[in-house]
């Protein structure tokens, strides 16, 4: 009896998991409040489901499923919508619910621990970053004061047009204006912030071509970087068995990242010393003035986020 006392035990510990697992998979999110989905496997959940292009599979899970579905990529929950009632719903009624972002890899390591405008939770903390952009940094009176940034760049990019057009004895020449155009945002958002360009020179300083080149092409691959995924978010216990390679570039790529920023930052406080004129005050010694009021609420992190942010619009 002991024995067979022990075998029916050992049963019944093994039984009564799988049958909760099971119910659990079946029920779905029943009696949860949730939308219905569909049947999801265990660990990786309905990832089997997606495939490129996303929007695609959504579609068609959506054509089978209803317009509103409850997923769960891994660990991950993701509801999808698609009807366009409960998407206004969701934005005007209930927008509060909606409001904050899950902290992945790259919101975690490019974004100074989730504390830029751009993933910070909602909350104390984001309304003074939102404060700050809208009052401070982007205010129409700010925005009128650098007119002539913008202005500037903007006769330089028809300039070098027409300088290229004239190079050849044709006197026309395929140009890409998408090239162009990423040039003189780059241009024109650096002087704003900073006081400086992209591909060198400026009314205070001069800086050199291949310095602009290298900060641009960090900032476009730290851009690049931060849109990417990796299955190790979705599925933690990857990283116990070392599969975790995008957040090691991530990590190497922050490091790159601060010490550029910080640099400048260092750079405008210097400057700040010396530069006396309102005209030529940048965004961030706008918010270097207000570190000297209130140093706790605009600290350097909190200032090199706003930059990230400014080049990310």
């Amino acid at each position: 009896m002991s024995a067979f006392g022990g075998i029916a035990c050992a049963l019944f510990l093994l039984v009564v998991p799988l049958l909760l697992i099971a119910r659990r998979l079946l029920l779905g999110t029943r009696g949860l409040g949730l939308p219905r989905g569909p049947l999801r496997l265990p660990f990786i959940g309905h990832v089997h489901l997606l495939r490129a292009p996303l929007h695609h599979s959504l579609a068609r899970l959506a054509d089978r499923h209803g317009d509103d579905l409850f997923l769960r990529l891994g660990s991950r929950p993701v509801l999808v919508i698609s009807s366009p009632a409960t998407v206004e719903e969701c934005l005007a009624s209930h927008n509060l619910s909606f409001l904050n972002r899950p902290l992945l890899l790259s919101g975690k390591h490019l974004n100074y621990d989730g504390t830029t405008l751009a993933v910070a939770p909602y909350g104390p903390s984001w309304r003074n970053l939102r404060s700050i952009a809208t009052l401070q940094l982007f205010s129409l009176a700010s925005l009128s004061r650098l007119a002539h940034i913008r202005a500037a760049n903007v006769r330089s990019l028809l300039r070098g047009l027409f300088f290229h057009s004239r190079s050849e004895e044709r006197g026309f020449v395929p140009v890409s204006m998408r090239t162009s155009f990423t040039e003189l945002t780059l241009n024109t958002l650096q002087e704003m912030i900073v006081g400086k360009k992209c591909n060198g020179g400026s009314a205070e300083t001069e800086w050199l071509d291949e310095e602009g080149k290298s900060f641009a092409f960090v900032i476009k691959k730290a851009f690049r970087l931060s849109a990417a995924t990796s299955p190790e978010e979705f599925l933690p216990f990857l990283k116990w068995i070392g599969l975790n390679g995008l957040e090691k570039q991530l990590i190497r790529m922050r490091k790159e990242v601060d010490v550029l920023l910080q640099g400048m930052v260092d750079e405008r406080r210097k400057g700040m010393r010396t530069e006396r004129n309102d005209a030529n005050k940048t965004l961030v010694d706008v918010m270097l003035s207000l570190q000297e009021e209130d140093p706790q609420n605009y600290t350097d992190n909190i200032i090199k986020g706003m930059i990230l942010v400014s080049n990310r619009t």
